[in-house]
């Protein structure tokens, strides 16, 4: 089994810039209740799973890239994923091809931020009305109820990120690199510029879902990456890392350049396990 070397917490704030709807159930039926609500904790307050982030962050990767290996059916409708074993998207999200279950990023429930959690439901979320429109007669029919969490609503998210010894390699002089890591970060950085430029939850192509990302400012020791996400050290390994200060990852950025490169380099990652057959195989 592989050794684990490093945890490193990554957290941030989700501002809703529209309404955000991920659908939800009611514990109970009630007379003239919301036909759509959104998803909520036990006491009522709505939240964004960390299922819902994952996959939308991986989703905007996989069609960034093309990387698609497997089809994969779930509630009865077909998917396509990359399940490659071999690149970053695979090494970071997880793969079916590692039944080791090295996932690399851990996501957290999204729950609200400290000015948000103590406000009443009728500040959080509000309901819209939505209709059909008949082509034919220009009339409005079916008339239907969604619920959505108001403009403005700040979340706090979480991300852990593992680190094995094989995101480590060394060089003749013995110097530890940490290239591996630091390209794991330019991905996750990725992701949260493209959703940033997309959406997250349901209608997004009728203007929901638009947010903004921002650092974490808890933690005054922890290291500020692109305004978008505030890391500090959960669990380091003394035998691989002195401190945080060894994971040089101050100075990561992406502009245009570097993020084709870097998506240059996932494809090739992609095409070479297909190439080689790797994609049968486990992930070294």
């Amino acid at each position: 089994m592989e050794r684990l070397i490093g945890k490193l917490s990554i957290k941030g704030n989700i501002v809703l810039e529209t309404g955000l709807h991920i659908g939800g159930s009611e514990t109970e039926m009630q007379i003239g209740g919301v036909d759509n609500p959104v998803i909520k904790t036990i006491d009522g307050k709505p939240y964004i799973p960390g299922s819902s982030l994952k996959g939308k962050l991986r989703s905007l990767l996989e069609c960034a890239t093309g990387n698609v290996t497997e089809k994969k059916v779930k509630n009865g409708k077909e998917c396509y994923v990359c399940s490659c074993g071999k690149c970053y998207i695979c090494k970071l999200f997880g793969s079916t091809k590692d039944v080791t279950g090295r996932t690399r990023l851990i996501f957290r429930d999204c729950h609200l931020n400290k000015e948000d959690e103590n406000k009443a439901k009728s500040k959080l979320v509000n309901i819209k009305t939505e209709n059909v429109i008949d082509r034919l007669t220009g009339k409005a029919k079916h008339p239907r109820q969604l619920e959505k969490v108001v403009r403005g609503t700040k979340f706090n998210y979480e991300i852990i990120m593992n680190i094995f010894e094989s995101d480590i390699n060394k060089d003749k002089g013995n110097e530890k690199k940490v290239e591996n890591i630091c390209d794991y970060f330019k991905v996750l950085l990725l992701s949260f510029e493209l959703l940033k430029n997309d959406y997250l939850g349901g209608s997004g192509s009728r203007g929901y879902g638009k947010l903004d990302i921002k650092a974490s400012q808890e933690d005054s020791k922890a290291i500020q990456i692109n305004n978008f996400m505030s890391v500090s050290t959960v669990y380091i390994d003394s035998e691989y890392f002195e401190s945080q200060e060894n994971i040089n990852i101050k100075s990561i950025s992406l502009d245009n350049s570097k993020t084709n490169q870097l998506l240059q380099r996932i494809r090739k990652q992609y095409s070479n396990s297909k190439k080689t057959g790797d994609s049968n195989d486990r992930p070294s």
